[in-house]
């Protein structure tokens, strides 16, 4: 076929796949053919359900598959075909026009440039000799100094200097009316790094913990806020909390620190799958012997996400628990130990059905097989592959019958049908990943936003003098994923906290300071070789990196692997 090749910008590209709906539709019909051999439905013997009924319940699934499928083989057919050499992964967008009788695509991607080696026998090359200063030293150590840097509360007769933390509640008016932008509770700025305009930042300077101050504020006429540029303010601010810097020494443990295997990872925000599992067992049993309490309220019972550090001088961090590196260790070695390995028991049988097969939900199982044990009930632990299988082993369970499911649903978007099914059928609940808009129960995990919220912190407190990030994440259309993303971002730019904001996962987004800068969201779709790949590609594509965020758990030991081939491994990386 003939390709159409797009030049967009520099180095990036544009084709457009068309798809005949006929192939796709085939495909579609033959897929569903060959799950009708083993699909279950009362009524209906084993391999005997009608096409109509199959494709009822899985022809959504099987179609999103199929297109995916397609429009992969598609883009790597046309890229080959016009020879291009492809830099990560494309962005597919469908297209609202197509031929009659097809489906169109637009693929946006980058491609490496073309480098032209001439005869090299003949050249003379020049040694370029660089002189590292001591003063080039003082300032790279200064700024490892600060990424390491702590923070202590100061007494409350002391008001806040330079480089100090402060905590504050601020409100800012433009004659008399509030603006938007100009409140917020909380906020948290170091005094000194130009986080904040200079008028502002020498306002707050001697201010004590629950000290109050008004004072005017004229905004640059070049302001990023086009709404405020060049106008005054009046802001009234109150001081919450005021904490001192403490720079490391220059000393052995500051050297080794900066190794990989004992600081280059700042940190890990954990969940803790082996209480999914514990609680999602414990809450199903208690249901089916109608225990009324056994639903809060909220419908949400919060497994506070824990930051793991390998700085144990912490004790909390954004409000989470610190948990140094040995004693989690030594914590999940006991509870895997204890975690059972066989769901015995003479009592109902539950279900607990994760999103994927992955070490995470190997914790998870053994916490449903120990609540199992405990209870002398049964437990089937099931992991899918995919949308497809998850769905279909919701209706293998309801056809054989169940007391009870917890799922992870892997696209509870595109699941509602199959998820109110369960619901009406059995006691529904999900863990780890929610369905908000179905009938289920309860929602057992954390609040992913607030965790991302809780890892964009730690970047920033990873990266003081701001720099570039890239995040990575095994896919967009889990609601666990959109909100432990958008907590990331919000926190990384130092945002008012939002959890309904959702950013483009194409586009590059800048802190209001410009300090950070986010180059995009990488996702591999649970493909381990792809995760890692997107690590190669993105140290290759972005030299600059800063900090590089894994948000699924796979990611973290992966893009280490990519560090580690590139040697480079004093960046750092975030869980």
């Amino acid at each position: 076929m003939t390709v159409t090749v797009e030049t967009l910008e520099k180095l990036e590209r544009r084709i457009t796949l068309v798809l005949p709906a006929d192939t796709i539709n085939n495909e579609v019909q033959t897929r569903l053919k060959k799950l009708a051999r083993t699909v279950k439905a009362d009524g209906f013997r084993p391999g005997k359900v009608p096409m109509s009924v199959v494709a009822q319940r899985y022809g959504y699934s099987v179609q999103y598959e199929v297109v995916n499928d397609k429009v992969g083989e598609a883009f790597a057919k046309a890229a080959d075909e016009a020879a291009l050499k492809v830099a990560g992964m494309p962005r597919i967008s469908q297209k609202d026009e197509a031929p009659e009788g097809a489906l169109a695509f637009d693929a946006t991607f980058e491609v490496y440039p073309e480098v032209q080696i001439g005869d090299l026998a003949t050249a003379e090359v020049e040694k370029v000799k660089a002189e590292v200063t001591d003063a080039a030293i003082d300032k790279t150590l200064d700024i490892l100094r600060k990424q390491r840097r702590t923070f202590a509360q100061r007494a409350a007769a002391e008001g806040a200097a330079e480089n100090d933390r402060v905590t504050i509640d601020f409100e800012g008016k433009i004659d008399g009316e509030p603006f938007e932008g100009g409140k917020a509770e909380a906020f948290q700025f170091i005094i000194g790094e130009g986080q904040m305009l200079e008028q502002f930042d020498k306002a707050v300077r001697g201010m004590k913990v629950g000290d109050s101050k008004t004072f005017p504020l004229q905004f640059p006429a070049d302001y990023h806020g086009k709404d405020v540029a060049g106008k005054e303010a009046d802001f009234l601010v109150t001081m919450k909390k005021v904490e001192q810097q403490h720079l490391p020494e220059i000393d052995d443990a500051f050297a080794k620190s900066l190794g990989i295997a004992d600081g280059t990872v700042v940190g890990t925000i954990v969940q803790n799958p082996f209480q999914y599992g514990y609680k999602s067992i414990e809450t199903l049993h208690s249901l089916k012997e109608g225990k009324a309490d056994a639903i809060p309220e909220s419908k949400f019972m919060n497994i506070p996400a824990r930051v793991v550090l390998a700085d144990d001088s912490r004790q909390e961090f954004a409000g989470a628990e610190v948990v140094p590196v040995a004693v989690f260790r030594e914590a999940l070695a006991k509870l895997l130990a204890g975690g059972g390995t066989a769901a015995a028991g003479d009592g109902p049988e539950y279900a607990f059905i994760t999103n994927g097969v992955a070490d995470f939900w190997t914790i998870g199982k053994a916490g449903a097989l120990k609540a199992a044990a405990d209870l002398g009930v049964k437990a089937a632990v099931i992991m899918p592959s995919s949308i497809t299988d998850q769905t279909r082993k919701i209706e293998d369970l309801l056809t054989r019958g169940t007391a009870g499911i917890a799922i992870s649903p892997i696209n509870p978007a595109n699941q509602g049908e199959v998820l109110a099914k369960a619901a009406a059928a059995t006691n529904l609940i999900t863990h780890d990943s929610d369905a908000p808009d179905s009938p289920r129960q309860v929602y057992i995990g954390m609040d992913n936003y607030e965790a991302g919220l809780i890892c964009g912190k730690l970047v920033r407190d990873a990266l003081p003098d701001g720099g570039k990030v890239m995040l990575f994440i095994g896919r967009l259309d889990q609601d666990n994923a959109q909100r432990r993303r958008q907590g990331c971002i919000d926190g990384i730019l130092g945002r008012e906290p939002d959890a309904s904001r959702r950013d483009d996962p194409g586009g590059v987004i800048k802190s209001a300071d410009g300090k950070y800068e986010i180059l995009g969201t990488m996702t591999d779709q649970f493909d381990r070789a792809k995760a890692k790949a997107n690590a190669e590609d993105a140290l290759l594509r972005h030299p600059d990196v800063a900090a590089m965020v894994g948000l699924f758990e796979y990611n973290p030991p992966l893009i280490l692997e990519a560090l580690e081939r590139a040697g480079r491994l004093v960046r750092p990386a975030v869980q």
